[in-house]
């Protein structure tokens, strides 16, 4: 029923404290007899999750001062509070709280290093949505698919996945992976994707610029999973949709733009103002660098790498944007930057390919030690279930995942001392950072087991087999560094 209440009363003595398990079932249920669990005292039953808590905290252990790792162990924290596990009353369990458009991003990658269990169990999840909806979850929440924000984020996360070695259910989740990214949901309108090339504004879609990268991202990760697989004709397909963004740059402003049907350029146009019809939570500066499956291609929209460049010093000395005043995410403002939401996470990073990797480093030091703080509102912005953290434990031991399906990390600048990455097949990965210390924010070099890299990226693959990263750092930015 709705509305129902329960009222307890004991005939008891103050001094004799009173027990009791509550539980809420998201569908009918039989009652059944106590599980040995049940019996367990509350402070029992408190041990034991201490227990596991410490046990999670020390996946990773970093050297650091204390103010580090205060942030550091609370963002850990933090990453491991969702998804939530919704158990039925026959022991099964399901997941909850995915927040997939925003955990693709960097917080489902930390899942696949130190939580690969955690990640089979989520493809479980994501294929039984499938097969309950048609398509691959959006946003579910309490056993319940809401659709919220846009594309198909789960995507990503699958093809990530899977090209990562997980999942014994692989064929079912690759053709998961091609309905959804065929069939119409409330917040990816593939038909319109198909017939114009973009998403446009006038056929009843809000925020069709941002819903038209985002789909082009969810197709150039099914294409490198088509790819590994050798299925040529939807490589080619989900190839050429990945390159639908061309369709809605306007080269004369610089920027992304809405259109309509028409083809129409949305006007008066402003990138420093945010408008629902083309961008969800962001300005059209946000969005100008949402091309993660290909990096090149954004490098040659502005030019070459040194116009590209130029391009993010324009984003990071940007004036102030004009927000409307429901939109709370656009926060943790570098210029047009917005660290207090998702869209922005990578963009840091985007200076190594550009050729100045000296700027990333230094950027991603300054995010780390001004958005991030030990106080009561020590984060810029939603954490968005762990993601806002996932970036600053990446961040802190020196890399990040740009483009996560892709099972490449880029490097930065760490920001511990020394970590260790506790890995589930019982190797480990040593980080160290010398010589230490806040005024050692440039990269002079890296070496991986003894060997210095020559790109600023390190595989996925080769991370996992365990081994020592060594970052080399310096007081002065290191512009001739061969990477």
């Amino acid at each position: 029923g709705r509305n129902v209440k329960a009222v307890f009363t004991f005939a008891a003595r103050a001094s004799i404290p009173i027990e009791m398990q509550v539980a809420i079932s998201p569908i009918p249920f039989t009652l059944r007899q106590p599980e040995q669990d049940d019996r367990l005292s509350f402070d029992a039953i408190r041990r034991k999750a201490e227990q596991q808590w410490r046990e999670a905290l020390s996946l990773i252990r970093i050297a650091a001062p204390d103010s580090v790792k205060t942030i550091f162990y609370t963002a850990l924290y933090h990453t491991a509070m969702a998804p939530n596990r919704i158990w039925n009353m026959d022991g099964q369990a399901d997941f909850s709280t995915l927040s997939q458009w925003d955990v693709y991003r960097a917080a489902f990658a930390l899942h696949t290093i130190i939580r690969p269990s955690l990640v089979d169990e989520l493809l479980d999840a994501m294929l039984r949505a499938f097969r309950q909806n048609g398509y691959l979850p959006v946003w579910k929440l309490w056993h319940d698919e809401v659709n919220c924000m846009i594309g198909t984020p789960s995507v990503p996360m699958v093809v990530e996945a899977l090209l990562k070695g997980h999942s014994a259910k692989a064929d079912a989740l690759y053709e998961a992976v091609h309905a959804t990214l065929t069939t119409d949901n409330p917040v990816a309108p593939w038909t319109f994707f198909d017939r114009y090339g973009y998403v446009p504004n006038d056929v009843g879609e809000l925020f069709s610029v941002s819903k038209t990268l985002e789909m082009c991202y969810a197709n150039g990760c099914a294409a490198l999973l088509a790819l590994q697989r050798g299925d040529s004709l939807r490589y080619a397909f989900y190839q050429q949709r990945a390159g639908y963004y061309q369709h809605l740059f306007d080269a004369e402003t610089g920027f992304f733009r809405g259109k309509d049907s028409r083809g129409n350029w949305t006007t008066p146009f402003d990138p420093t103002v945010t408008n629902e019809q083309d961008f969800v939570e962001a300005t059209p500066w946000q969005y100008l660098f949402h091309l993660q499956h290909d990096v090149e291609a954004m490098i040659r929209l502005h030019g070459g790498k040194q116009g590209f460049a130029d391009k993010l010093d324009a984003l990071f000395r940007a004036g102030p944007a004009t927000i409307d005043e429901h939109i709370l995410d656009i926060t943790g403002l570098i210029g047009q930057y917005a660290h207090g939401n998702e869209p922005s996470h990578h963009v840091a990073y985007l200076y190594n390919y550009a050729g100045q990797p000296w700027k990333t480093q230094s950027l991603v030091r300054d995010i780390s030690t001004r958005f991030y703080t030990a106080q009561a509102d020590g984060l810029c912005g939603n954490e968005d279930a762990g993601q806002m953290s996932a970036w600053y434990i990446f961040s802190a031991l020196g890399f990040y995942p740009v483009h996560p399906a892709s099972g490449v990390y880029d490097l930065g600048a760490p920001l511990v001392e020394k970590a260790w990455i506790q890995l589930p097949s019982g190797k480990s990965v040593t980080i160290q950072s010398r010589p230490y210390g806040a005024q050692y924010r440039y990269v002079k070099s890296v070496s991986w087991n003894g060997q210095r890299l020559r790109e600023a990226k390190i595989p996925h693959a080769e991370l996992m087999q365990g081994g020592a990263l060594v970052f080399e750092m310096s007081t002065q930015p290191e512009k001739h560094a061969q990477w």
